[in-house]
């Protein structure tokens, strides 16, 4: 006699654990949802074979969610998570996991059923209506924001070099406020930033990175120098999404506004052709010292 060969459906499951903003950088938000979902993978008797993690990314951003897309190339025989918006927040994330044919499990919401057209359906219309209101809530964040931007606050979700939060108030950090205001001056006195980096290294002047492992010290370079000056919020000029907004600080600015207008100067300066590079092309440039005043010496085209 010929034996059957039933479908008994999928034995294993991949979790899939998303939350948007991780303000203290501990994954605890996830880590629930991790527990919450394995949970429920016992009860379905479905074997987790990997946990796909995108932690303080927002779905609906347009930022790339790298562990999402590892999965759809996975293909596992199934998904779990913890509720559909932390999957599925747009309605293209959800066309691409209907090409995967699998089933997928919420703990919140039950089973989505995506092999049947009317279970297609309903997922389509959950995904629009949950894009409709991320998109609503992006735009009364905005507007809270530029609110919160006139009354001349500085939002920030990880703190800035060189400032805190204290009982709601920005207050300085006094070795870092002096770092950066080192910083400018060394800048506008005509030192690059590769100069100032190296520097640091050498001092050992912590970065201040709170994605760096515990117990791990990041590098400077030329680049976290660069964003560091870059940052009008040191001279007190209140903005939103680079836009300036004329209103008091209710912070303690760095810099005064002349740093500031000297600063802009030598960055501009140094862009324009025949200026100071902020790049070594040349063998040895700034490597080396002048004999006579002892000044670190570099290298450019002569333009005429």
């Amino acid at each position: 006699m010929k034996s059957l060969d039933l479908d008994l459906g999928p034995e294993h499951a991949a979790i899939y654990l998303r939350i948007s903003q991780d303000r203290t950088g501990e994954a605890q938000g996830v880590e629930r949802q991790e527990k919450a979902c394995r949970d429920l993978a016992r009860r379905l008797g479905l074997t987790v074979t990997r946990v796909y993690v995108d932690n303080d990314i927002s779905a609906t951003s347009g930022k790339r969610r790298p562990d999402f897309e590892q999965m759809l190339r996975d293909r596992p025989e199934s998904i779990i998570a913890w509720h559909q918006d932390r999957l599925l927040r747009l309605t293209s994330d959800l066309e691409k996991v209907i090409t995967l044919g699998v089933d997928v499990h919420f703990v919140t919401a039950g089973m989505l059923d995506l092999a049947t057209p009317a279970g297609r359906a309903v997922a389509r219309t959950i995904a629009a209506w949950s894009t409709y209101e991320g998109e609503q809530k992006a735009l009364r964040q905005k507007a809270a924001n530029i609110q919160r931007a006139e009354k001349g606050r500085w939002q920030f979700s990880r703190r800035p070099y060189g400032y805190q939060r204290v009982d709601g108030r920005i207050v300085t950090v006094p070795e870092e406020a002096d770092i950066v205001r080192e910083a400018y001056a060394r800048y506008n006195g005509g030192e690059s930033l590769y100069a100032i980096a190296k520097d640091w290294n050498e001092r050992a002047v912590p970065t201040h990175d709170t994605n760096a492992p515990e117990g791990e010290r990041t590098v400077w370079s030329m680049r976290r120098v660069q964003q560091l000056l870059r940052n009008e919020h040191y001279a007190g000029i209140v903005s939103y999404k680079g836009e300036r907004i004329d209103a008091e600080p209710e912070w303690e600015p760095l810099i005064d506004s002349r740093t500031w207008s000297d600063y802009l100067a030598m960055r501009d300066g140094r862009t324009r052709t025949g200026a100071w590079s902020t790049a070594t092309k040349h063998l040895l440039s700034g490597m080396i010292y002048c004999g006579v005043c002892g000044a670190r010496m570099l290298a450019r085209p002569d333009y005429r």
